[in-house]
């Protein structure tokens, strides 16, 4: 009978509500809402109980969670509230499309989200019928951009950005975008006039660009061969090359199965030096192409099945958000985490003795000493939620999105140089020790050595720190 009354109530459940229940309700909660619908509130309460309750066992849903409003009515904020984490409990993704009744007003307080890791913006296509009123959308614009960029360290985690609609942006919103501290990916869509110009400056403010193959085709690959640095690759596969449609398919349905499906163990591994995931995937290619010689090429095996249907089904999964955000926390170490963290990250003092070591020890703690894998693929390192506010107007296979609308549109995707650098040497993170380790430095020229880029100091007070142990130092000599 507890049980389903807190089932039922979790919705105006909060943290402070949990200390008293036993441990034994929590997961007989967890256990009943599974069956019957878990949303993002109850996901994000009760997640970071279970991960931490060694009785349990760790399983993908704990770890990644997804939600799907189909037709959003209540206000942004409200599902801003949701999503955010201020003691960094999990990193969090949002998708807004077609339709969404929301003002521009609404979108300002997106920039105050510590724990935002991936944005993804796709305008709804025009109506067919000239007649018929277009989707409610909010108006997106440059404006929108310096309106975030003037604030003081807007979207301290935000890793991928993607704004689709021809009309919204142009190039000039490139400037912009170094005020974000973390950001590595940049997708875009729009009218050809207003990117004309859009890799020349790119190149000046230290970003390297690509389009896609075909707007019907997109794959998770491209994405990471173009943020994965010279250094660290062998020559990747031209996303033209004869080879790289059955690799891209192949890495395709190897992601998707890995978070299609609840039940996959995730498991928490001490840090050390692991393998990119590129790495990972083409080793494991290379052993099943016996198995693919006899069932036919990688590209005719079907999409891994998934659980569930319906919108929430990871059918429909965020398959590009929470692979690219995975594979950039790799490559920079999490260290833009941990910076958001050190800056806009809070603790709450516990209320109770018994649950001090549980409810109110954020689950950011463990990074640097845990690291969380599934076989032997390196996750993000927090859990993992995806909100998606309305409906894509396109699919390929019920996964990836794509636009088709007007013709003179235009793609980019704008990948900032050396993301496994430190800050001072191209604008963001400090290098993984894991990954130069394994993978040694390459002796060619980098894709950061083309031209430097602005920066922005972030390490003031442990230059001070240095200074002071110099100091120190020289007078005990």
């Amino acid at each position: 009978m507890a049980v389903h009354v807190l089932a039922y109530n979790i919705s105006s459940i909060e943290d402070m509500h949990l200390d008293c229940v036993p441990d034994s309700y929590l997961r007989e909660t967890w256990a009943r809402l599974k069956k019957i619908g878990m949303s993002l509130h109850a996901w994000k309460l009760l997640s970071k109980y279970l991960l931490r309750d060694p009785s349990v066992k760790k399983t993908m849903d704990l770890y990644h969670h997804k939600e799907h409003v189909c037709r959003p009515t209540a206000p942004l904020s409200l599902y801003l509230n949701r999503l955010s984490s201020p003691t960094f409990d999990f990193i969090a993704s949002l998708t807004l499309t077609g339709p969404c009744p929301f003002t521009t007003h609404e979108l300002l307080p997106l920039s105050d989200l510590p724990n935002l890791g991936v944005l993804e913006i796709i305008a709804p296509t025009a109506p067919r019928n000239p007649v018929d009123p277009p989707p409610p959308f909010p108006q997106i614009s440059n404006s929108l951009f310096i309106s975030w960029a003037n604030q003081d360290t807007p979207f301290p985690s935000l890793r991928v950005l993607r704004v689709w609609g021809p009309g919204l942006l142009t190039q000039n919103v490139l400037g912009h975008l170094d005020k974000f501290p973390a950001l590595a990916l940049f997708d875009v869509l729009g009218y050809c006039g207003e990117w004309a110009g859009a890799e020349r400056e790119a190149e000046n403010m230290g970003w390297d660009w690509g389009s896609p193959i075909s707007r019907y085709w997109d794959p998770v690959l491209r994405y990471f061969h173009l943020i994965l640095p010279t250094e660290l690759t062998n020559q990747p596969e031209s996303p033209g090359g004869v080879q790289f449609r059955p690799k891209a398919d192949f890495v395709d349905n190897e992601l998707m199965r890995y978070v299609g499906r609840g039940q996959n163990p995730v498991a928490k591994a001490p840090t050390r030096p692991r393998r990119l995931l590129t790495d990972v995937l083409e080793s494991r290619r290379g052993r099943r192409q016996g198995i693919f010689n006899h069932h036919g090429p990688a590209e005719s095996l079907p999409v891994a099945q998934s659980d569930g249907l319906g919108c929430n089904s990871p059918k429909s999964t965020d398959l590009w958000n929470f692979w690219t955000c995975c594979f950039v926390g790799q490559l920079c170490n999490d260290q833009d985490l941990k910076d958001a963290y050190r800056k806009h990250g809070s603790r709450r003092a516990p209320r109770t003795l018994e649950r001090s070591d549980m409810s109110y020890k954020s689950l950011f703690d463990d990074i640097g000493e845990w690291q969380v894998m599934f076989e032997n693929i390196l996750l993000t390192a927090l859990p993992f939620s995806h909100l998606q506010l309305g409906h894509y107007a396109r699919t390929r296979d019920g996964i990836h999105p794509i636009w088709v609308g007007e013709e003179d549109t235009a793609r980019y995707t704008f990948a900032r140089r050396n993301v496994h650098k430190p800050r001072g040497a191209r604008g963001g993170s400090v290098a993984p020790t894991s990954v130069v380790e394994e993978h040694g430095a390459g002796s060619g020229r980098t894709r950061g050595e083309k031209r430097e880029t602005p920066t922005r100091d972030f390490g003031v007070r442990q230059c001070k720190k240095i200074r002071i142990e110099d100091i120190l130092n020289n007078m005990t000599c």
